[in-house]
């Protein structure tokens, strides 16, 4: 899903609803001036058991404009029953706009709050975001880390970079110490059954290369609800890695917990054959995901 994407489907107006809002309206009925706005979980229909994306509940409250978000406000996307997500700030046309602050709660009670620049409702210019317990201070550009920035590590350790579509150029890096921050190098592949243009098989997941340091994971592309990491770093002895891969990629279904040391090369591969029932057609299906490691 690309940044303009999951911005259309995050800040999806639906079609209004007087029960779900609370406030001033206009002289139609729309909101207008103050007002608070709920709105109901939303997904699309599920193919071959997976769902092409999904909306997390959420709330506005703020200021709006003849039945548009406008002004100064706050939207809350409630991810499950211990995580939730928001932005306070400006809002034109429906999305963010301007200057504000993203609020984040993980599954583990840890709170954040990033200042943020928005165009579009997409990031832009100068920001600063935290991952995983990491403060990465850089420049984006269309919602995505693209350029100089600055990452501070849980220890307190920093380093520069050079960040491209959201990847950390590890030649760019300044100050890294690659023995307490282990570095891979992981290559995502993955294809599956096609109908009718439409990869109804694979909805997970990012192609292409990836790079991970320290305990930073690959996250599951899958709409605004990410699921479980597709890999991840669980620790380091001396020069080996310990390693976690997500479920897809295993014959059983279980998670594959790895290592590797620097310099090797790990490849896993997993294929699925199956039988899928459209409009009461059957089309056999085989779904390929593979990963390749490289620990430097």
């Amino acid at each position: 899903m690309t940044p303009q994407q999951r911005v259309a489907t995050l800040f999806a107006e639906p079609e209004f609803c007087p029960q779900n809002y609370k406030g001033e309206t206009d002289e139609n009925g729309l909101p207008h001036g103050e007002g608070v706005m709920r709105y109901a979980l939303k997904s699309t229909a599920y193919w071959l058991g997976y769902a092409d994306y999904a909306v997390a509940p959420k709330r506005y409250e703020g200021e709006w404009s003849h039945g548009v978000r406008s002004g100064k406000g706050k939207m809350i996307f409630y991810a499950d029953k211990c995580q939730h997500y928001s932005y306070d700030g400006q809002w034109v046309g429906g999305l963010p706009e301007g200057s504000g602050v993203l609020r984040v709660i993980d599954e583990y009670n840890r709170e954040s709050n990033s200042p943020c620049n928005f165009v579009a409702g997409l990031r832009e210019g100068a920001n600063t975001t935290v991952e995983f317990g990491k403060t990465i201070e850089c420049e984006w550009r269309s919602g995505v880390k693209e350029g100089a920035g600055i990452c501070t590590l849980p220890s307190g350790e920093k380093f520069r970079g050079v960040w491209n579509n959201d990847n950390l150029d590890l030649e760019s890096c300044d100050f890294m110490e690659i023995t307490h921050s282990p570095t891979l190098i992981v290559t995502l592949y993955q294809a599956g059954f096609d109908y009718k243009r439409r990869v109804v098989a694979l909805v997970e997941g990012s192609c292409g290369e990836h790079t991970i340091c320290d305990s930073l994971p690959i996250i599951r592309d899958n709409g605004f609800n990410d699921g479980e990491p597709l890999i991840e770093i669980l620790g380091v002895e001396d020069v080996v890695v310990n390693y976690r891969l997500e479920a897809g990629y295993s014959d059983n279904n279980t998670p594959i917990f790895g290592t590797i040391k620097a310099g090797e090369h790990i490849e896993h591969k997993y294929t699925h054959q199956g039988m899928a029932t459209i409009y009461d057609e059957d089309y056999d299906f085989e779904v390929i995901r593979s990963v390749k490691i490289i620990c430097k």
